[in-house]
């Protein structure tokens, strides 16, 4: 699910791993209604069952709403904790349907300076407390300096927990060379207008020349796709 030919189950299991968070969160504000055009055995096309709708919205309606529901630091970062740990159930999960996970995965993660990044960032601590060797390569596109504070921070946490299994790098191409279990995208997402920034472009670009890579996944949508993007 990148615009460059990305796991097909890596897409059901992204949109499982925002709905499993969305669903109670949207429910429990009475935005939430059940499809009762469908049946509830009726299976939609990749086989699940429907057991609930939601409206779509535009990347504004989706903004107003968060700045309403999550209106101060502390309910962002809880929000960022509850996105960080379903999307690293889904991609837990969605590797094992592939191959088994080896002893000594890696994780290369295109980082961003926004929260998308920073439910990047939770995701990898999810999955290094389920697999132990764990090992996480953070590429930033921008400086620490323009990150956003609940980035900063479970970075943070992120370096504590994984200590020399971590490494933190701005340099596109140390790309060139990773073998790579996953390849997570936390650059960007609805809020992108094009074009691409040239550097954000030449990550992207050496990120898709990367031959050895097991899946690739995005947080959001996959950088370059937005409501301005015709195709």
């Amino acid at each position: 699910y990148h615009a460059h030919a990305y796991h097909s189950t890596g897409l059901r299991n992204e949109y499982r791993a925002l709905y499993s968070l969305a669903g109670p969160f949207l429910r429990d504000r009475g935005c939430g209604t059940r499809n009762e055009a469908a049946d509830e055995s009726s299976p939609d096309l990749m086989g699940l069952e429907i057991k609930q709708s939601f409206p779509l919205r535009s990347s504004a309606e989706v903004r107003a709403f968060e700045r309403a529901a999550l209106p101060d630091e502390g309910s962002v970062m809880h929000a960022v904790k509850e996105a960080g740990a379903a999307i690293a159930s889904a991609l837990h999960a969605d590797y094992q349907e592939w191959r088994p996970w080896p002893t000594e995965p890696h994780i290369l993660v295109l980082l961003g300076k926004g929260l998308n990044a920073a439910d990047a960032v939770v995701a990898c601590d999810g999955l290094a407390r389920r697999l132990p060797g764990l090992g996480v390569t953070l590429v930033a596109a921008f400086s620490r300096s323009a990150w956003h504070p609940v980035l900063a921070t479970v970075i943070s946490e992120l370096e504590q927990s994984l200590q020399d299994k971590l490494f933190i790098t701005g340099d596109a191409d140390s790309l060139s060379c990773e073998q790579v279990d996953v390849l997570l995208d936390g650059l960007l997402g609805l809020n992108f207008r094009p074009p691409l920034r040239p550097e954000i472009g030449r990550l992207l670009e050496a990120a898709s020349n990367l031959r050895s890579v097991g899946i690739r996944a995005s947080v959001d949508l996959p950088t370059g796709i937005g409501e301005a993007v015709e195709e």
